[in-house]
């Protein structure tokens, strides 16, 4: 039997330095595992120091909360400033600037075109042209106004009013005229041409004024003295006013003057009289047709009355010129009114309830149509503009009434 040699186990060097190797690695991954944690941490503590402190962390102390909203109210206004846009910016400077304005509309000079109309005594309303009101209710007078007699000065136009009072002498001594003496002093006037050097026996204001259109609504008498400053020298009653001049013709046409005045309205254009229409007919004509419009409502009782008369037709040649005189006057005293517009053959307008046309007033100057008042026509905007003339010119074509 063959001896049995007993097994031993052979040495392996590298099982020992395979599991030492093992050993090494895993102990390596591990040091660099826990480094990185280390130095993350490091990091993230290093980070959290430089940051800017978290406003909204829990506060502490008694006005803790108090500040908390206050300041969470202030950053919401720091954003809505941040936020807005550049439009609505303010740009403040001590500095002068450059600016242009809008231009402004010229006024009337008030030493010179202003013309107070309301005065004590006088009732009614009465209509500033352009620039307002006057008014004289209950006997006194508020507010200034352009004079609806016409201003002070020409402006651009205007026919020259002259101021006469019948009832005294050039000196102003009373002279005892009457009624029935005016309204026979009237007629010889009108008919013979409305000349007033024949007027020498009677008192003649200091001061003309220049009228544009006339339009008076129904007020105290009183009104055309004060229009001339006349208060304290003139009765409110038998008194007249010439407005004359010479007019150029703006277009082509036939027209007819259509008005009335309380007391006397006569229009003479061209050496002929072509309107004669109140409560007293210094040429015994009377208008053949009359225009009573809705606004004419005060004055029923009236029974001379039958509203704005339709005067005779006249034919005339644009840049033509012409003679023109307009006379009102007041006969016994009390209220007053005076109206004047103008005709055009051939032009349809409008009308009010009853039919009667309404028409523009006859102008020689542009300008606004007065606004308010008692017993005033309807009026048309626009309407021919005829241009006063300055120069005189003896070859005047007579009147064209066909």
């Amino acid at each position: 039997m063959a001896d049995v040699i007993p097994s031993s186990t052979p040495a392996r060097p590298w099982y020992h330095w395979r599991r030492l190797g093992f050993n090494f690695l895993a102990l390596s991954i591990l040091g660099h595992l826990f480094f990185g944690l280390g130095a993350t941490y490091l990091i993230v503590q290093t980070f959290q120091g430089e940051r800017p402190q978290n406003f909204t962390a829990p506060a502490s102390g008694p006005n803790a909360p108090t500040r908390v909203l206050e300041h969470k109210v202030q950053m919401q206004k720091k954003q809505q400033s941040m936020s807005a846009p550049a439009a609505v910016k303010r740009v403040q400077t001590t500095s002068s600037a450059k600016v242009t304005l809008p231009t402004l509309p010229t006024l009337p000079r008030l030493d010179s075109q202003i013309v107070p109309l309301a005065m004590a005594g006088m009732g009614g309303t009465g209509v500033g042209l352009g620039t307002g009101f006057g008014t004289g209710g209950n006997g006194t007078g508020t507010g200034v106004g352009l004079s609806l007699f016409g201003a002070r000065t020409m402006g651009s136009g205007g026919l020259v009013g002259t101021f006469f009072d019948f009832k005294q002498t050039p000196q102003g001594a009373a002279n005892g005229m009457d009624q029935s003496k005016f309204q026979g002093l009237m007629k010889n006037y009108v008919l013979g041409g409305m000349n007033d050097s024949a007027m020498g026996a009677y008192f003649k204001g200091p001061t003309v004024l220049y009228l544009t259109q006339l339009c008076v609504p129904r007020m105290a008498s009183e009104a055309g003295v004060h229009a001339f400053n006349l208060d304290d020298k003139v009765e409110a009653k038998m008194w007249c006013i010439h407005y004359k001049g010479r007019v150029k013709a703006p277009v082509d046409g036939r027209f007819r003057f259509v008005g009335v005045c309380d007391d006397i309205l006569v229009v003479r254009f061209n050496n002929q009289v072509v309107l004669d229409c109140g409560s007293f007919f210094p040429t015994g004509h009377k208008p053949e047709r009359f225009f009573k419009y809705d606004t004419f409502t005060q004055s029923d009782a009236d029974e001379w009355f039958k509203g704005c008369g339709e005067g005779i037709e006249f034919g005339v040649t644009a840049g033509t010129i012409y003679p023109i005189d307009i006379l009102i006057a007041e006969d016994p005293g009390g209220s007053f009114r005076a109206y004047l517009t103008l005709e055009q053959k051939g032009v349809e307008y409008q009308t009010d309830s009853k039919g009667n046309p309404i028409l523009p007033l006859f102008r020689v100057a542009d300008g606004k149509l007065p606004q308010g008042g008692s017993e005033v026509p309807p009026l048309a905007e626009g309407g021919p503009i005829w241009q006063t003339v300055n120069t005189t010119t003896p070859d005047v074509p007579p009147i064209s009434n066909h």
